[in-house]
């Protein structure tokens, strides 16, 4: 075996959208593993898709000084929006944002990332990745929350966290659906076949909404694959469906989980 091809003889599941589980997938059989995809949800826009405008045109016309993202999707999504309305005044959004002032927050390292792609920056971004610690984060604002406007960009479902946080602290606190997240009810084909006779070493699972929906797919099938966790976070809601989780990434990166699937590998190689 190469020591650059570690995870040769190694079977990895990746379950996030398919176009994401691919990026993933190159990456991992660069080192060797066999790679499936089956994702657990399914990215669709939001089923009122005129709140998301008004939302946006709110922003457009001043009326939230800071915006939240917890997702790529969200990201996606609410930027296709305010594109669409910027374009009327001839502003690009990074350019809006400036003359109104609105500063925005992100959950997670790909988040940040995909409003960077766009020319936003954050003006919050907390270590680690999740909806408490970006709550703690606007928390330490101190006197200056109480005039924030805050708009956040969500899924159809997920934490309240921020919002339970937040709400009573700041001038205005609302939450708008950009896009729709969905369980998957089917598997890909092969995915069963391979699971039932054992043959998926690793799972990886980035959300915990993606680990609840996996856990309801895979029914029988359940422990007859370890999952890998992006979080702790994820880890327990892998936990609470009875699922057996190997590891979970020192940090909620996608270059930390690879690094977790590569030790896990090496363990389960040496157990063979």
């Amino acid at each position: 075996m190469s020591k650059q091809r570690p995870l040769e003889e190694i079977t990895v599941l990746a379950t996030r959208a398919r176009a994401d589980s691919e990026k993933l997938c190159a990456q991992l059989e660069a080192l060797g593993a066999q790679t499936l995809i089956q994702p657990g949800i399914e990215i669709l826009p939001a089923e009122d898709p005129e709140a998301l405008h008004d939302a946006c045109r709110a922003v457009v016309n001043g009326q939230f000084n800071w915006l939240v993202f917890s997702s790529v999707n969200g990201v996606r999504y609410a930027l296709a929006k305010l594109k669409e309305l910027c374009a009327s005044s001839a502003q690009d959004v990074d350019e809006t944002f400036t003359t109104l002032g609105v500063r925005c927050a992100a959950v997670g390292a790909k988040t940040s990332q995909a409003l960077r792609e766009e020319k936003i920056e954050c003006a919050l971004e907390p270590r680690d990745f999740n909806a408490q610690a970006l709550a703690e984060s606007f928390l330490a604002l101190g006197e200056s929350l109480s005039s924030a406007r805050i708009l956040s960009f969500r899924a159809n479902r997920g934490s309240q966290t921020l919002a339970d946080a937040l709400r009573e602290r700041v001038a205005r606190f609302e939450e708008v659906t950009a896009y729709r997240s969905v369980d998957a009810t089917h598997y890909a084909p092969g995915i069963e076949t391979a699971l039932r006779h054992g043959r998926v070493d690793f799972t990886l699972v980035m959300s915990s909404a993606t680990g609840y929906a996996l856990c309801k797919l895979f029914g029988d099938n359940l422990n007859k694959t370890r999952f890998l966790a992006l979080s702790e976070q994820i880890a327990h809601a892998l936990r609470q469906c009875g699922a057996t989780v190997a590891g979970v990434a020192q940090e909620a990166t996608t270059e930390s989980l690879i690094a977790l699937t590569v030790e896990q590998g090496k363990r389960l190689k040496r157990t063979r």
